[in-house]
Protein backbone atom coordinates (compact mmCIF):
# COMPACT_ATOMS: atom_id res chain seq x y z
CA UNK A 1 0.00 0.00 0.00
CA UNK A 2 1.33 3.31 -0.81
CA UNK A 3 0.70 6.62 1.22
CA UNK A 4 -1.33 9.09 0.05
CA UNK A 5 -2.35 7.25 -3.43
CA UNK A 6 -4.88 5.14 -4.22
CA UNK A 7 -5.28 1.87 -7.14
CA UNK A 8 -7.57 2.63 -10.40
CA UNK A 9 -7.94 -0.06 -12.84
CA UNK A 10 -6.88 1.05 -16.64
CA UNK A 11 -7.90 -1.71 -17.97
CA UNK A 12 -8.84 -5.43 -17.99
CA UNK A 13 -5.24 -6.24 -16.82
CA UNK A 14 -3.60 -3.06 -15.72
CA UNK A 15 -3.72 -1.18 -12.41
CA UNK A 16 -2.54 2.51 -12.11
CA UNK A 17 -0.95 4.11 -8.99
CA UNK A 18 -2.80 7.90 -8.75
CA UNK A 19 -2.10 10.30 -6.31
CA UNK A 20 -5.01 11.27 -4.30
CA UNK A 21 -6.03 14.37 -3.80
CA UNK A 22 -5.09 17.06 -1.24
CA UNK A 23 -7.29 16.36 1.80
CA UNK A 24 -9.96 19.14 1.98
CA UNK A 25 -10.39 21.51 4.35
CA UNK A 26 -13.42 23.08 5.62
CA UNK A 27 -13.81 26.65 6.90
CA UNK A 28 -17.54 28.31 8.07
CA UNK A 29 -19.26 31.61 7.78
CA UNK A 30 -21.80 32.25 10.59
CA UNK A 31 -24.56 34.58 10.38
CA UNK A 32 -26.83 34.45 13.28
CA UNK A 33 -29.63 35.86 15.63
CA UNK A 34 -32.16 34.68 17.43
CA UNK A 35 -34.41 35.41 13.80
CA UNK A 36 -32.11 33.29 12.07
CA UNK A 37 -29.06 30.86 12.22
CA UNK A 38 -26.92 29.15 9.78
CA UNK A 39 -23.40 28.89 8.47
CA UNK A 40 -21.73 28.02 5.11
CA UNK A 41 -19.36 25.25 5.26
CA UNK A 42 -17.09 25.32 2.16
CA UNK A 43 -14.11 23.74 0.91
CA UNK A 44 -11.92 24.69 -2.39
CA UNK A 45 -13.93 23.98 -5.60
CA UNK A 46 -10.79 22.38 -7.33
CA UNK A 47 -12.58 19.13 -6.73
CA UNK A 48 -14.24 16.83 -9.41
CA UNK A 49 -16.76 16.25 -6.72
CA UNK A 50 -18.08 16.13 -3.32
CA UNK A 51 -20.38 14.41 -0.99
CA UNK A 52 -20.74 16.23 2.33
CA UNK A 53 -22.01 14.05 5.45
CA UNK A 54 -25.18 15.53 5.71
CA UNK A 55 -25.84 14.72 2.05
CA UNK A 56 -24.69 17.67 -0.11
CA UNK A 57 -23.21 17.49 -3.10
CA UNK A 58 -21.63 20.97 -3.93
CA UNK A 59 -18.16 22.62 -3.02
CA UNK A 60 -20.22 24.86 0.03
CA UNK A 61 -23.47 23.66 2.24
CA UNK A 62 -26.15 25.71 4.20
CA UNK A 63 -26.80 23.90 7.52
CA UNK A 64 -28.58 24.92 10.55
CA UNK A 65 -28.07 22.71 12.74
CA UNK A 66 -25.01 22.27 15.15
CA UNK A 67 -23.00 19.12 14.94
CA UNK A 68 -19.69 17.55 13.16
CA UNK A 69 -19.60 17.63 9.20
CA UNK A 70 -17.15 15.97 6.96
CA UNK A 71 -16.81 16.42 3.16
CA UNK A 72 -15.55 13.18 0.51
CA UNK A 73 -14.27 14.61 -2.33
CA UNK A 74 -12.80 13.23 -5.47
CA UNK A 75 -9.83 14.32 -7.38
CA UNK A 76 -9.83 14.08 -11.74
CA UNK A 77 -7.90 10.82 -11.51
CA UNK A 78 -10.92 9.45 -9.64
CA UNK A 79 -8.89 9.36 -6.29
CA UNK A 80 -10.67 9.94 -2.85
CA UNK A 81 -10.00 11.85 0.02
CA UNK A 82 -12.02 12.78 3.62
CA UNK A 83 -11.53 15.82 5.69
CA UNK A 84 -11.63 16.16 9.35
CA UNK A 85 -14.61 16.60 11.11
CA UNK A 86 -15.44 20.07 11.51
CA UNK A 87 -17.25 20.76 14.76
CA UNK A 88 -20.11 23.41 14.49
CA UNK A 89 -21.78 25.22 17.21
CA UNK A 90 -24.42 27.44 16.14
CA UNK A 91 -25.53 28.49 19.23
CA UNK A 92 -23.77 31.27 21.06
CA UNK A 93 -23.12 29.57 24.14
CA UNK A 94 -20.28 27.65 24.96
CA UNK A 95 -21.13 23.32 24.44
CA UNK A 96 -21.49 21.86 28.32
CA UNK A 97 -20.17 18.56 28.75
CA UNK A 98 -21.16 15.54 30.76
CA UNK A 99 -19.62 14.75 33.82
CA UNK A 100 -20.08 11.40 34.88
CA UNK A 101 -23.09 8.59 34.10
CA UNK A 102 -23.51 6.40 37.07
CA UNK A 103 -26.19 4.14 38.18
CA UNK A 104 -28.45 5.81 40.93
CA UNK A 105 -28.30 4.01 44.02
CA UNK A 106 -32.02 5.26 44.92
CA UNK A 107 -33.87 4.06 41.49
CA UNK A 108 -31.61 1.54 40.35
CA UNK A 109 -31.60 3.69 36.67
CA UNK A 110 -29.15 5.08 35.12
CA UNK A 111 -28.27 8.95 35.65
CA UNK A 112 -26.86 11.15 33.75
CA UNK A 113 -25.23 14.20 35.89
CA UNK A 114 -23.23 17.67 34.32
CA UNK A 115 -21.72 20.42 36.18
CA UNK A 116 -24.19 24.17 35.41
CA UNK A 117 -22.14 27.01 33.73
CA UNK A 118 -23.44 30.08 33.94
CA UNK A 119 -26.70 30.65 33.00
CA UNK A 120 -26.79 33.02 30.59
CA UNK A 121 -28.44 32.49 27.77
CA UNK A 122 -29.29 28.84 28.71
CA UNK A 123 -32.82 27.49 28.70
CA UNK A 124 -32.20 24.39 29.14
CA UNK A 125 -30.40 20.91 28.36
CA UNK A 126 -31.11 18.03 25.98
CA UNK A 127 -30.31 14.63 27.25
CA UNK A 128 -29.38 12.47 23.99
CA UNK A 129 -28.73 8.55 24.59
CA UNK A 130 -27.73 6.10 21.88
CA UNK A 131 -30.14 4.36 20.29
CA UNK A 132 -29.50 0.26 18.94
CA UNK A 133 -27.01 1.80 15.98
CA UNK A 134 -23.53 2.65 17.23
CA UNK A 135 -23.07 6.50 17.63
CA UNK A 136 -26.68 7.36 16.27
CA UNK A 137 -28.10 9.40 19.46
CA UNK A 138 -31.83 10.16 20.12
CA UNK A 139 -32.72 12.65 22.61
CA UNK A 140 -34.69 10.94 25.83
CA UNK A 141 -35.14 14.22 27.48
CA UNK A 142 -34.94 17.95 28.90
CA UNK A 143 -34.19 19.91 32.25
CA UNK A 144 -34.73 23.27 32.63
CA UNK A 145 -31.62 25.32 33.49
CA UNK A 146 -33.02 26.14 36.86
CA UNK A 147 -33.83 22.55 37.65
CA UNK A 148 -31.09 20.26 39.45
CA UNK A 149 -28.65 19.04 36.43
CA UNK A 150 -28.69 15.50 36.96
CA UNK A 151 -31.30 13.37 34.87
CA UNK A 152 -32.73 9.90 35.33
CA UNK A 153 -33.17 7.58 32.55
CA UNK A 154 -36.28 5.37 33.62
CA UNK A 155 -36.15 3.61 30.78
CA UNK A 156 -32.82 1.92 30.96
CA UNK A 157 -32.16 -1.37 32.51
CA UNK A 158 -28.50 -1.20 34.01
CA UNK A 159 -28.91 -5.02 34.70
CA UNK A 160 -28.89 -6.19 31.23
CA UNK A 161 -26.37 -3.03 29.31
CA UNK A 162 -24.37 -0.04 29.65
CA UNK A 163 -25.33 2.72 28.05
CA UNK A 164 -24.17 5.58 25.78
CA UNK A 165 -25.40 9.67 26.33
CA UNK A 166 -24.78 13.15 25.32
CA UNK A 167 -25.73 16.30 26.39
CA UNK A 168 -26.35 19.55 24.41
CA UNK A 169 -27.42 23.19 25.66
CA UNK A 170 -30.67 25.07 23.92
CA UNK A 171 -29.55 28.22 24.38
CA UNK A 172 -32.54 31.27 24.68
CA UNK A 173 -32.93 31.48 21.01
CA UNK A 174 -33.85 28.42 20.87
CA UNK A 175 -30.74 27.07 18.77
CA UNK A 176 -29.05 23.90 20.11
CA UNK A 177 -25.43 24.01 20.79
CA UNK A 178 -23.08 21.50 19.82
CA UNK A 179 -23.22 17.90 21.60
CA UNK A 180 -20.99 16.90 24.38
CA UNK A 181 -18.47 13.94 24.06
CA UNK A 182 -20.38 10.64 25.22
CA UNK A 183 -20.33 9.05 28.33
CA UNK A 184 -20.41 5.35 28.95
CA UNK A 185 -22.07 3.10 32.16
CA UNK A 186 -20.54 0.59 33.67
CA UNK A 187 -22.15 -2.83 33.24
CA UNK A 188 -20.94 -5.30 35.32
CA UNK A 189 -21.66 -9.24 35.23
CA UNK A 190 -20.44 -11.91 37.08
CA UNK A 191 -19.97 -16.23 36.90
CA UNK A 192 -18.33 -18.81 39.26
CA UNK A 193 -15.52 -20.40 38.68
CA UNK A 194 -14.08 -23.58 40.17
CA UNK A 195 -14.06 -23.94 44.29
CA UNK A 196 -16.42 -21.36 44.80
CA UNK A 197 -14.61 -18.53 43.39
CA UNK A 198 -16.66 -15.44 41.91
CA UNK A 199 -15.52 -13.86 38.38
CA UNK A 200 -16.75 -10.52 37.72
CA UNK A 201 -16.58 -8.44 34.23
CA UNK A 202 -17.31 -5.41 32.90
CA UNK A 203 -16.91 -3.04 29.98
CA UNK A 204 -14.63 -0.17 30.48
CA UNK A 205 -16.09 3.47 31.39
CA UNK A 206 -16.08 6.00 28.84
CA UNK A 207 -15.70 9.68 29.18
CA UNK A 208 -12.91 10.43 31.41
CA UNK A 209 -9.37 9.19 31.55
CA UNK A 210 -8.72 7.49 35.38
CA UNK A 211 -6.18 5.48 36.94
CA UNK A 212 -7.75 2.27 39.03
CA UNK A 213 -11.09 0.63 39.17
CA UNK A 214 -12.91 0.19 42.60
CA UNK A 215 -14.27 -3.30 43.65
CA UNK A 216 -16.59 -3.22 46.75
CA UNK A 217 -18.43 -6.52 48.21
CA UNK A 218 -21.21 -6.90 50.82
CA UNK A 219 -23.89 -9.26 51.95
CA UNK A 220 -26.57 -6.37 51.08
CA UNK A 221 -27.25 -4.03 48.12
CA UNK A 222 -26.51 -1.19 51.09
CA UNK A 223 -23.58 -0.55 53.10
CA UNK A 224 -21.23 -2.18 50.47
CA UNK A 225 -17.60 -2.44 51.60
CA UNK A 226 -14.36 -2.09 49.60
CA UNK A 227 -12.72 -4.65 48.67
CA UNK A 228 -9.96 -4.13 45.77
CA UNK A 229 -8.41 -1.44 43.77
CA UNK A 230 -7.35 -2.38 40.18
CA UNK A 231 -5.61 -0.75 37.09
CA UNK A 232 -8.29 0.90 35.12
CA UNK A 233 -6.53 -1.67 31.73
CA UNK A 234 -8.33 -4.08 33.53
CA UNK A 235 -12.18 -4.89 33.29
CA UNK A 236 -12.09 -8.16 34.92
CA UNK A 237 -11.47 -9.41 38.74
CA UNK A 238 -11.87 -12.59 40.45
CA UNK A 239 -12.13 -12.92 44.31
CA UNK A 240 -10.88 -16.04 45.51
CA UNK A 241 -12.01 -16.02 49.01
CA UNK A 242 -15.47 -14.79 49.00
CA UNK A 243 -17.23 -15.57 52.67
CA UNK A 244 -20.26 -17.91 52.58
CA UNK A 245 -23.15 -15.31 53.07
CA UNK A 246 -25.40 -14.11 49.90
CA UNK A 247 -22.81 -11.79 48.01
CA UNK A 248 -23.57 -8.89 45.80
CA UNK A 249 -20.70 -6.91 44.16
CA UNK A 250 -20.08 -3.20 42.38
CA UNK A 251 -17.32 -1.63 40.25
CA UNK A 252 -16.73 2.02 40.65
CA UNK A 253 -14.35 4.57 38.26
CA UNK A 254 -13.47 7.45 40.07
CA UNK A 255 -13.77 10.73 38.41
CA UNK A 256 -10.39 12.55 39.57
CA UNK A 257 -11.22 15.88 38.24
CA UNK A 258 -14.13 15.56 41.13
CA UNK A 259 -18.04 16.60 39.85
CA UNK A 260 -19.81 19.63 41.50
CA UNK A 261 -23.63 19.60 40.05
CA UNK A 262 -26.46 22.37 41.46
CA UNK A 263 -26.72 20.72 44.56
CA UNK A 264 -24.50 19.33 47.73
CA UNK A 265 -24.26 15.66 47.09
CA UNK A 266 -20.97 13.55 45.73
CA UNK A 267 -21.04 12.58 42.08
CA UNK A 268 -17.82 12.03 41.69
CA UNK A 269 -17.50 9.05 40.46
CA UNK A 270 -19.58 6.05 38.08
CA UNK A 271 -20.88 3.31 39.81
CA UNK A 272 -22.06 -0.12 37.96
CA UNK A 273 -25.33 -1.80 38.89
CA UNK A 274 -24.86 -3.94 41.47
CA UNK A 275 -25.00 -7.61 40.79
CA UNK A 276 -25.65 -10.71 42.86
CA UNK A 277 -23.39 -13.98 43.04
CA UNK A 278 -25.89 -16.87 42.77
CA UNK A 279 -24.63 -20.45 43.25
CA UNK A 280 -26.37 -22.81 40.72
CA UNK A 281 -25.15 -25.66 42.35
CA UNK A 282 -26.87 -28.99 43.32
CA UNK A 283 -25.57 -28.54 46.58
CA UNK A 284 -26.21 -26.06 47.88
CA UNK A 285 -27.75 -25.49 51.71
CA UNK A 286 -30.61 -27.51 52.04
CA UNK A 287 -34.56 -26.04 52.47
CA UNK A 288 -34.98 -28.42 55.04
CA UNK A 289 -36.79 -26.10 57.40
CA UNK A 290 -38.65 -24.09 55.17
CA UNK A 291 -41.31 -24.97 52.78
CA UNK A 292 -41.84 -23.27 49.02
CA UNK A 293 -45.14 -23.78 47.44
CA UNK A 294 -46.89 -24.54 45.05
CA UNK A 295 -43.41 -26.00 42.88
CA UNK A 296 -43.60 -25.23 39.51
CA UNK A 297 -46.17 -22.29 39.82
CA UNK A 298 -47.61 -19.56 37.79
CA UNK A 299 -48.92 -16.94 39.56
CA UNK A 300 -48.06 -16.77 43.23
CA UNK A 301 -45.82 -18.95 45.18
CA UNK A 302 -46.08 -19.37 49.36
CA UNK A 303 -42.68 -19.23 52.07
CA UNK A 304 -43.22 -20.27 54.91
CA UNK A 305 -41.39 -22.26 57.91
CA UNK A 306 -42.27 -25.99 58.18
CA UNK A 307 -42.21 -26.16 62.34
CA UNK A 308 -44.79 -22.77 63.48
CA UNK A 309 -44.28 -23.59 66.71
CA UNK A 310 -40.52 -22.70 66.80
CA UNK A 311 -40.44 -19.51 64.06
CA UNK A 312 -37.72 -17.08 64.64
CA UNK A 313 -38.00 -13.55 63.15
CA UNK A 314 -35.83 -11.57 61.29
CA UNK A 315 -35.37 -13.84 58.26
CA UNK A 316 -35.06 -12.56 54.28
CA UNK A 317 -35.67 -14.31 51.28
CA UNK A 318 -34.41 -12.91 48.04
CA UNK A 319 -35.37 -14.83 44.56
CA UNK A 320 -33.29 -14.11 41.25
CA UNK A 321 -33.69 -15.67 37.96
CA UNK A 322 -31.06 -17.87 36.37
CA UNK A 323 -28.66 -14.64 35.16
CA UNK A 324 -28.68 -13.37 38.47
CA UNK A 325 -30.57 -10.72 38.03
CA UNK A 326 -32.61 -9.95 41.57
CA UNK A 327 -36.55 -10.29 40.82
CA UNK A 328 -37.96 -10.05 44.32
CA UNK A 329 -36.93 -10.03 47.80
CA UNK A 330 -38.59 -9.20 51.36
CA UNK A 331 -39.14 -10.52 54.75
CA UNK A 332 -40.56 -13.30 55.79
CA UNK A 333 -43.54 -11.91 58.68
CA UNK A 334 -45.38 -14.93 61.08
CA UNK A 335 -43.59 -17.31 59.51
CA UNK A 336 -45.59 -17.25 56.14
CA UNK A 337 -45.37 -15.09 53.30
CA UNK A 338 -47.16 -15.25 50.18
CA UNK A 339 -45.09 -14.08 46.84
CA UNK A 340 -46.34 -12.85 43.40
CA UNK A 341 -44.82 -14.10 40.68
CA UNK A 342 -46.66 -12.32 37.93
CA UNK A 343 -44.51 -9.50 36.83
CA UNK A 344 -41.18 -11.19 36.87
CA UNK A 345 -41.46 -11.84 33.30
CA UNK A 346 -41.31 -15.34 31.33
CA UNK A 347 -41.14 -18.63 31.74
CA UNK A 348 -37.78 -19.72 33.48
CA UNK A 349 -35.77 -21.38 36.39
CA UNK A 350 -35.04 -18.76 39.56
CA UNK A 351 -33.25 -19.69 42.78
CA UNK A 352 -34.78 -18.54 46.45
CA UNK A 353 -32.37 -17.86 48.97
CA UNK A 354 -33.61 -17.74 52.69
CA UNK A 355 -31.30 -15.39 54.98
CA UNK A 356 -30.88 -14.39 58.34
CA UNK A 357 -30.23 -11.05 60.40
CA UNK A 358 -26.40 -11.63 60.18
CA UNK A 359 -26.98 -11.75 56.46
CA UNK A 360 -25.76 -15.98 55.94
CA UNK A 361 -27.73 -18.09 53.82
CA UNK A 362 -30.05 -20.77 55.93
CA UNK A 363 -31.58 -21.99 52.65
CA UNK A 364 -31.73 -22.29 49.14
CA UNK A 365 -33.99 -23.87 46.70
CA UNK A 366 -34.87 -23.73 42.95
CA UNK A 367 -37.99 -22.34 41.81
CA UNK A 368 -40.16 -23.25 38.25
CA UNK A 369 -41.93 -20.80 36.37
CA UNK A 370 -44.86 -22.20 34.46
CA UNK A 371 -46.97 -19.70 32.37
Amino acid sequence: VVSGSCTVLSNSSNFTFNQSPASPVITANTTGSCLSTSSILSTSNSYQSYLWSNGGNSNSIIVSNSGNYTVTVTGANGCKAVSQPYNLNLSFVSPSQVCVVSVDSATGKNMVVWEKPNKFGIDSFYIYKESNQFNVFNKIGAVDVNDFSVFVDNASNPQQQSDRYKIAVLDTCGVVALQSAPHKTIHLTINQGLGNVWNLIWNHYEGFAFPSYNIYRGTATSGLQYLATISSGNNSFTDQNPPSFVLYYQVEAVNPNGCNPSRATDYSSSKSNIIQAVNNGVNEIAFSKWELYPNPTNSFVILSQKDMRNFKANFHYIIVSALGQKVAEGEITNGETRIDTDKWGSSGVYFVSIVNSDGKKVGFEKLVIQK
